[in-house]
């Protein structure tokens, strides 16, 4: 449902405005807000992250889970900036001041081998920017990739703590408090 509902809003409401308040007005329906959809995705990612670690409590499975998230993630999205960056070299996305307002802005870089390279293998992890992306989507990935680490690192803490419950509960206070995507 979520990864759904934020397809069709980028596709049809933020890729192709019809109608441009529509994505706002959806949004005072909490099940159709696109924010919403992607806090519910990052919760699902977690705890598909956790559980075979929480079954099993092995630390061999934590360290699979962490070392292998890098992987999971880059082959995809290397392949999705290496597509786009191909279309721009090749002209079948239009430069930058070829294309209409709000268009103009996106994709308006040099898209150079070191580019990609740097963007899609490393930047899109630790240091998103949308001046340099290659989709708008991916801001997600560094929340999802940090987030990662931060859920292993609160299982290696409540595995040790008597108080794992709480634990959770008061880390979950503290990041709804300050609104954090984690």
């Amino acid at each position: 449902w979520a990864a759904l509902l934020v397809l069709i809003l980028h596709v049809f409401f933020q890729g192709f405005p019809a109608i441009d308040f529509t994505p706002y007005q959806m949004a005072l329906w909490q099940p159709f807000s696109g924010k919403f959809a992607v806090h519910v995705f990052f919760v699902v990612s977690g705890f598909s992250l956790s559980i075979s670690y929480i079954r099993s409590g092995s630390w061999e499975t934590l360290a699979k889970i962490g070392l292998g998230r890098y992987l999971r993630l880059v082959i995809p999205i290397f392949a999705v900036c290496a597509l786009v960056s191909l279309m721009l070299n090749a002209g079948i996305i239009w430069p930058a001041n070829k294309r209409p307002a709000p268009y103009d802005s996106l994709l308006a870089f040099e898209p150079t081998l070191l580019h990609l390279c740097k963007f899609a293998l490393l930047d899109v992890f630790y240091d998103h920017r949308f001046a340099d992306t290659y989709a708008g989507p991916l801001w997600t990935i560094s929340v999802e990739f940090i987030g990662t680490y931060l859920v292993l690192a609160v299982l290696v803490l409540g595995k040790f703590s008597g108080a794992r419950r709480s634990l959770y509960f008061i880390l979950t206070a503290v990041c709804l408090l300050f609104e954090s995507s984690y």
